[in-house]
C-alpha cells in the first residue's frame, strides 16, 4: 500500500481476498478499513510516516457483478418500468440492506456490471436512473 500512497492514492478497492478472511470481515463489519502502509523508502527516521490508504473490500454477496436481478442487458424483463418500479425499488433496497450488514459506514458501494458485460451503456443508465429517481423521491 505504500506505493499506492506514494502515487497519490488515498482509496483502494479490493475484490479478491481469502474467502475465510472475507467472511470474517463481513461478519464483523470490517469490510472497509484503513490500510497502514510501511515506512516510505524516501522518509527519514524510523517511525511510521502516515501513508494510509482507505480500503474497501467487495462483499461476498455481490462481488463486482450486477446486483441479483438487475442485469439490464439482454433480458427485457429486468428493465425498470412505470408498472414495476415500486416493486423493483423495494427489491433493490432489500438487497442493499443485506449487503450493508458487512460495512460499518453509511455509504455503500454497489457495482453495476461484470467482466465482458456492460456493453449497452444507454440501457443500463436509463434503467439505473429510473430506479434511483424513484428511490430518491
Amino acid at each position: 500500500m505504500t506505493l499506492n500512497a506514494l502515487f497519490g492514492f488515498d482509496m483502494f478497492v479490493v475484490g479478491r481476498i481469502d474467502y475465510q478472511e472475507k467472511a470474517s470481515r463481513f461478519a464483523t463489519q470490517q469490510m472497509e478499513h484503513v490500510w497502514r502502509g510501511a515506512k516510505s523508502p524516501t522518509s527519514t527516521g524510523t517511525g511510521y510516516d502516515g501513508r494510509d490508504v482507505f480500503t474497501h473490500v467487495l462483499d461476498p454477496i455481490q462481488f463486482y457483478s450486477y446486483p441479483p436481478g438487475f442485469n439490464f442487458e439482454g433480458d427485457k424483463s429486468t428493465w425498470i418500468t412505470s408498472t414495476n418500479v415500486e416493486a423493483r425499488a423495494a427489491q433493490f433496497a432489500a438487497f442493499c440492506r443485506k449487503k450493508s450488514a458487512g460495512y460499518a459506514t453509511e455509504s455503500l458501494l454497489v457495482p453495476f456490471g461484470s467482466d465482458f458485460q456492460y456493453t449497452n451503456a444507454t440501457t443500463n443508465y436509463v434503467n439505473m436512473d429510473k430506479l434511483m429517481t424513484h428511490m430518491n423521491t
